[in-house]
């Protein structure tokens, strides 16, 4: 019978266990995830058999890509530091192109979107690596990681709202009016959209981005994100002076 592997020692055990985070992927971390992985396939079965799932061989798919498929899919995974840091940057990249091409089809205007002068927007980027790592207890309960991505995403965007305003007096966005909203910080609708793609992101996107991110040799990756971190650093210091505003960005009335 399969056990659940034992955890990491110290530290690292902590952030693997609460939050999903490997510090390192040294030996010991590749043969956790393995254990974990097989321990999971087992319990996956188990659950097959007691008929409460639907069963995977059943699916109208070859068995060695199904397996593929599967592995690429594994929403109960462990991140590492790496991986978590370019995620926020691909994330906060989707948040920019999603911004921007909203006003470019309701407006017919291109407008750098947000507070910072690069092709990113940190609150996406932030509220998908929150959801994936404080939730990582939940992944088990879509329905309930649903609830508490709206509970984190509001709360997120709420508080960067009032801290942006209260430092700079302008607004990045304004929902007032909106059904269900908040002092114009937050609305119904913008919590459902982050909540369709929180989901997406905890048990699609991030599971194949990670895939993806994995096949960088690590010399490769430790620079990629490290580039990426100094120019976002030099971003944002230079637009915690002179923030990014304007027509169509902070125009808000």
């Amino acid at each position: 019978m399969h056990q659940k592997p034992k955890s990491l020692a110290g530290i690292r055990g902590f952030l693997v266990n609460w939050f999903g985070i490997l510090l390192k992927n040294g030996k010991e971390e590749r043969e956790y995830e393995r254990a974990n992985h097989r321990f999971l396939q087992y319990a996956s079965l188990k659950r097959e058999i007691e008929g409460l799932q639907y069963p995977t061989r059943l699916f109208h798919i070859p068995e060695m890509e199904k397996r593929s498929r599967l592995a690429l899919l594994d929403p109960l995974r462990d991140y590492s530091i790496w991986s978590l840091i370019l995620m926020f940057f691909i994330f906060s990249g989707i948040g920019w192109l999603w911004e921007v091409s909203l006003h470019l089809i309701t407006d017919g205007v291109f407008v750098n979107r947000g507070a910072l002068y690069g092709p990113w927007l940190p609150i996406y980027g932030s509220g998908g690596l929150l959801i994936l790592t404080l939730l990582k207890k939940f992944r088990t309960k879509p329905a309930l990681t649903f609830v508490l991505i709206l509970v984190v995403c509001g709360i997120l965007e709420y508080m960067t709202s009032y801290v942006m305003e209260m430092n700079t007096g302008l607004k990045w966005w304004d929902y007032t009016g909106y059904f269900l909203n908040v002092n114009g910080r937050i609305c119904a609708e913008g919590l459902l959209v982050f909540g369709i793609g929180g989901m997406a992101f905890i048990y699609v996107l991030a599971p194949v981005f990670d895939g993806w991110i994995q096949k960088i040799r690590p010399l490769v990756l430790k620079a990629i994100c490290s580039l990426l971190l100094f120019v976002f650093i030099c971003d944002s210091v230079y637009a915690h002076f002179v923030p990014n505003a304007g027509e169509g960005i902070t125009d808000y009335e």
